[in-house]
């Protein structure tokens, strides 16, 4: 309990999702690891890094999002950063989750989620605009961002989050501030 600081990690809340993706010791269940992690929590005075590493296909389904986002509720970390493979694994069949998908599991997840891995650079498929604008207001109801902050969180080129913005300032869901790194934009 001397520590600063704890990142304990916690990547499903399913059963059947946690046995796959964190293969426990027999016996353990994602259950214990939960209410394990609450209890540290509510004792340990140092702060809790809470992370959480996204497999595509295996734990980034909405069903398994909402779980996630509860259970981490309850156990009341400091931060949650999300992240994905950003080196060969050790399983070939693991690949790294996008910008875009991780921006998406940090909005689900919401409170102090924060992106804080993105996979390589990868050719992105281009979402409709739509999809595009519920990406950034998500983003931008948690915290304010730039231009290129929604670019690297996105997976967009920034010329794509501009327009997109232009068009959310326009119908007064977004709002912009100059601040001393750049302008900032904010939903309103």
């Amino acid at each position: 309990m001397r520590a600063d600081l704890v990142v304990p990690s916690l990547d499903a809340v399913s059963e059947d999702v946690f046995r796959e993706l964190n293969r426990p010791s027999p016996g353990i269940t994602a259950g214990q690891v939960i209410a394990g992690l609450t209890a540290f929590t509510r004792e340990f005075s140092g702060a809790i890094w809470l992370e959480v590493f996204i497999v595509p296909g295996q734990n980034d389904t909405e069903e398994e999002l909402l779980r996630l986002r509860d259970a981490i509720a309850a156990i009341g970390p400091d931060r949650v950063q999300v992240n994905t493979l950003d080196r060969p694994g050790t399983d070939i069949r693991v690949r790294p989750a996008s910008p875009r998908t991780l921006a998406r599991v940090a909005a689900v997840i919401g409170g102090n989620a924060e992106v804080i891995g993105a996979a390589p650079d990868e050719p992105a498929m281009v979402p409709e605009t739509g999809e595009v604008a519920d990406i950034l207001l998500a983003t931008l109801r948690r915290r304010p961002c730039t231009v290129t902050d929604l670019s690297r969180l996105s997976g967009l080129r920034p010329a794509e989050v501009t327009k997109c913005l232009r068009i959310l300032v326009e119908k007064g869901a977004v709002k912009s501030v100059r601040e001393q790194r750049g302008v900032f934009y904010r939903a309103a």
